[in-house]
């Protein structure tokens, strides 16, 4: 297990950059602090980079049919962008299917070179009670539902799911993309409405392919505190911006794009993925994330606005 420090890298803290000093300790952040001169272990200067959690993402392209090589490379492109995290959405139209479709996800990113959390894409009219214990009982933590009209959420058995998702509480998306604009903000009204009368973790707004997560959605679903955040008891994932000196001013006012930029540096659980040009690809080195309750770490602050 390889310790070691990085020493007083730029780090952005509410919308602000300041500098900080992290031990890191094999697969985990050990320590943080803004300077951590007494420690004797092995040292990287973090004088000309800006430091960001690694992006958890989704990807449509991943999801579809791809060959092994198509495949190494949709992950592989992630893992420019700054992902270190995947969430796969397994597809089925009809509830037979789930034990199959989940078994061949497990299968497919078996050889996955980056961390991933299973989840479910199903049609609305598949919100049922069996589907939700199915989902507890695979410990599925987010389920994508497509809706084809507004009526679709008038139809789901509500009060129903209401007591499944108390003892595991899935997070629940709409894809609403089928609708027309102005069906689009009646239905995303009432989802809100529904989400708030039946203590549903939600949202109107999913992210959209390759975009990262928000930590609010992480926490719901409940990847957060371990990814998407640089903290102590947290995974060595990071991504490092090389930042040359003469811009280092430029850089503590949070002028860096990290939507846009592409990083340097790409780690996950302390293991280097990309430095500059390079790409390490090792097939099976992701590891499955498994959730045991989705949402636990949500502040009370923040409980009500989820309905809990």
């Amino acid at each position: 297990m390889v310790t070691y420090v990085i020493q007083g890298i730029l780090k952005e803290e509410e919308d602000r950059m300041v500098r900080r000093s992290f031990l890191i300790k094999g697969n985990e952040i050990a320590y943080v602090n803004g300077r951590l001169d007494k420690l004797t272990f092995i040292r990287m200067n973090g004088d000309q980079f800006c430091m960001a959690p690694g992006r958890v993402m989704n990807n449509d392209e991943l999801e579809t049919n791809l060959s092994i090589s198509s495949f190494k490379k949709t992950l592989t492109s992630m893992i420019e962008k700054g992902c270190t995290s995947v969430v796969y959405f397994a597809s089925a139209n009809y509830e037979r299917q789930l034990p199959f479709v989940i078994k061949q996800a497990y299968h497919r990113m078996n050889n996955s070179f980056i961390d991933y959390v299973i989840g479910l894409s199903l049609p609305a009219h598949l919100l049922r009670p069996s589907v939700l214990r199915f989902c507890k009982k695979e410990k599925i933590p987010v389920l994508r539902f497509s809706l084809q009209s507004i009526d679709d959420l008038y139809d789901v058995p509500w009060s129903r799911l209401q007591d499944v998702l108390y003892s595991y509480p899935i997070v629940l998306l709409p894809n609403m993309n089928e609708l027309l604009e102005g069906e689009r903000k009646l239905a995303e009204d009432l989802w809100v409405s529904l989400c708030e009368a039946h203590r549903i973790y939600g949202t109107t707004h999913p992210p959209n392919s390759l975009e990262a997560w928000p930590k609010t959605l992480l926490k719901l679903v409940g990847l957060y505190p371990k990814k998407g955040e640089l903290r102590v008891g947290g995974d060595a994932d990071y991504l490092l911006y090389y930042v040359a000196r003469t811009n280092a001013t430029l850089a503590e006012t949070c002028d860096l794009d990290y939507d846009r930029d592409k990083p340097n540096v790409v780690v996950l659980r302390g293991s280097v993925l990309k430095a500059n040009e390079v790409t390490s690809i090792r097939p099976g080195g992701g590891r499955r994330i498994r959730i045991t309750r989705p949402g636990q770490f949500i502040p009370v602050s923040e409980a009500s606005h989820w309905g809990m």
